[in-house]
């Protein structure tokens, strides 16, 4: 029949079938960058609608946002038991009930449940899913159909702020949130377009066979089952180690960017650009470097490296032009031309380096680290801006009197250190630097009383000097008169 048929099967291999393979993927990497970057926006929508605090409304959006990685290996476990197809749509019905569960719920415990782990994990499931299928489906042109697929998610980061906010000052955030469990659903008609290809089919027969294999044989250690063999590879354990490192910084970047652009002086709107100006750089050198792979192609790693090197240069030189908003812009425009050239690299390294009998775990394995990395890498930029915040506060109590202190200053440290994206950071820098604000609103109240009564002694000082000058004139010309009367005759 049709899917037996040799001649077929190879057509469905870089063409044919396969082409609708890559619009399936390319649409699910694009509701996957929407959803993940339209958080912000949301998270701003839940502060206000709900009176939960900074806190507790910023550990939502970080649950969705740390899932869609950290459940990597589980991902990996559903896709070697049954295929990309199933597993794409069931992320996409997960982020659908999630979504729209939303809409019914009015408190944030709730919401943790149905907008943090339900849609949180949906999105794991569709994203890292769609990164693996491409190699099943495509031999030749698999570097430029990765680059592509990528960019889906560029355009999907591009579009997710503006769309957000039209969904939620039309509809409100419950409204939104059925909105977009609308929108997520059609995860479940992209992934059904993602038919399994003989490749992968083959790979499911080899996976099986090993593991009833190594059942058999008694002599097989658990020691060499298939993901630790991937932990033994020292060069895919470079590689996930350089990737959670990088994952580490870029969250950093990417959640205080905007907000240090606004204590610059740039308005919501112009910070909100940067986001989108990484976007659009990203977007297009995932395209660039997809056709830069190939079989005949550059070395995955090289160009690797050689993007890891740019962007830390980009980000160590970035202070040198980082005052005036033109430079924010041209580094917004650069960082993201060079990290999304490291993301389109990610499928063509795993491939390379574990194979593609064990990319799914290999995938897994990768997403897992990047998302630890993705999760500790904001609280530690913002525990190292407290510190700092603290020892200039410390040296300028030394300096000038706390009276001195500008309200322009602490408001300053306090829109910095307050954040409109999501991370555990906004827990720590808002808190820290209200309590901070307040110790310093209430040294200046004390300090004005004490300036007050300084003024009002000073000032009844004066007034009894002055009477008691009056006094003494008064005496001394009485005196005077009494003189003269007794001159007189």
């Amino acid at each position: 029949m049709g899917v037996t048929d040799p001649g077929r099967r190879d057509r469905d291999i870089d063409g044919g079938w396969a082409w609708m393979v890559m619009l399936g993927s390319f649409g699910c990497q694009f509701l996957a960058g929407f959803l993940n970057y339209s958080a912000g926006v949301i998270h701003v929508a839940l502060l206000e609608e709900f009176d939960g605090g900074v806190a507790k409304t910023s550990f939502v959006g970080s649950v969705f946002a740390s899932l869609a990685f950290l459940v990597g290996p589980f991902v990996s476990i559903l896709i070697n038991i049954s295929n990309c197809r199933i597993t794409v749509m069931v992320g996409g019905l997960l982020l659908a009930v999630g979504y729209s569960a939303s809409f019914f719920v009015y408190r944030l415990d709730f919401l943790l449940v149905t907008y943090g782990i339900l849609a949180g994990t949906g999105t794991s499931f569709i994203c890292m899913t769609t990164v693996v299928v491409i190699a099943y489906s495509f031999v030749k042109y698999r570097g430029v159909v990765v680059g592509i697929n990528i960019a889906g998610a560029g355009l999907g980061m591009f579009a997710s702020g503006p769309a957000a906010q039209a969904l939620i000052d039309a509809y409100n955030v419950h409204g939104a949130f059925l909105m977009l469990g609308a929108i997520s659903s059609h995860a479940i008609v992209f992934g059904a377009l993602l038919r399994p290809s003989h490749i992968e089919l083959g790979q499911k027969v080899k996976l099986h066979f090993r593991k009833r294999t190594e059942k058999d044989d008694s002599s097989q250690s658990c020691s060499d089952s298939g993901v630790v063999q991937l932990f033994k590879n020292p060069t895919f354990l470079c590689f996930v180690v350089s990737s959670l490192l990088w994952n580490f910084s870029y969250a950093m970047l990417l959640i205080h960017l905007p907000n240090f652009a606004h204590v610059s002086g740039a308005d919501h709107h112009q910070s909100a650009l940067l986001i989108t100006m990484i976007g659009v750089g990203s977007t297009f050198n995932r395209i660039l470097t997809g056709l830069t792979q190939g079989p005949d192609g550059f070395d995955p790693l090289l160009i690797y490296m050689g993007f890891l090197g740019v962007t830390g240069a980009l980000i160590l030189t970035f202070p040198l032009y980082s005052a005036q908003y033109s430079g924010q812009m041209v580094f917004s425009l650069l960082f993201g031309v060079y990290s999304g050239g490291l993301i389109a690299l990610f499928n063509p390294l795993s491939i390379e380096l574990v194979g593609l009998q064990q990319l799914s775990s290999g995938v897994g394995i990768l997403f897992f680290l990047s998302g630890i990395g993705y999760i500790i890498g904001p609280p530690v930029a913002g525990l190292f801006f407290v510190v700092s915040f603290l020892m200039m506060l410390v040296s300028a109590a030394y300096r000038k009197p706390i009276s001195e202190v500008e309200d322009s200053e602490v408001l300053s440290v306090k829109r910095l250190a307050e954040t409109r994206f999501l991370s555990g950071s906004t827990c720590i820098n808002t808190s820290l630097s209200l309590i901070v604000q307040d110790e310093i609103s209430s040294l200046k109240a004390k300090s004005r009383a004490v300036s007050a009564s300084n003024i009002e002694l000073h000032e009844s000082t004066a007034v009894l000097a002055n009477g008691y000058h009056s006094s003494s004139l008064l005496g001394s010309k009485n005196l005077y008169s009494t003189d003269q009367n007794d001159q007189d005759p």
